[in-house]
């Protein structure tokens, strides 16, 4: 039975997701529903393309649901201590104290110990 600490990080992370796909689905319906049903399949790539280069221009910001989705990768994967040396290592006791300015580099050191994993 998971611990309340991997329990927090496993609902966070199904938050996160959810928001997520909430969002695309959002973002696709105001795409499409204005526009005219093409004629056409090869009418298709054409309104996709310009979605696409809006997502990879904006430039992305770390935030909190991202550090929490890594650290419950570890936690997942039965490294929850590993996960818990990290917050401290960045000088709080819990994922919420921690300066959001630090995100970026707190999520690094996640992902290096989760690419450790595969």
């Amino acid at each position: 039975m998971p611990t309340m600490p991997d329990l927090e990080l496993i609902l966070s992370e199904l938050q996160t997701a959810a928001n997520v796909i909430n969002n695309v689905v959002a973002a696709m319906r105001k795409r499409f529903s204005t526009a005219a049903e093409p004629d056409t399949p090869a009418e298709v790539p054409s309104k996709i393309a310009p979605v696409a280069e809006q997502v990879t221009t904006e430039p992305t910001e770390i935030t909190l649901e991202d550090v929490r989705a890594e650290l419950s990768k570890l936690s997942r994967a039965g490294k929850t201590d590993k996960a818990r040396e990290l917050v401290l290592k960045y000088g709080a006791n819990k994922l919420t104290e921690i300066d959001p300015s630090k995100y970026a580099a707190m999520l690094a050191d996640a992902q290096v110990l989760t690419d450790g994993l595969s």
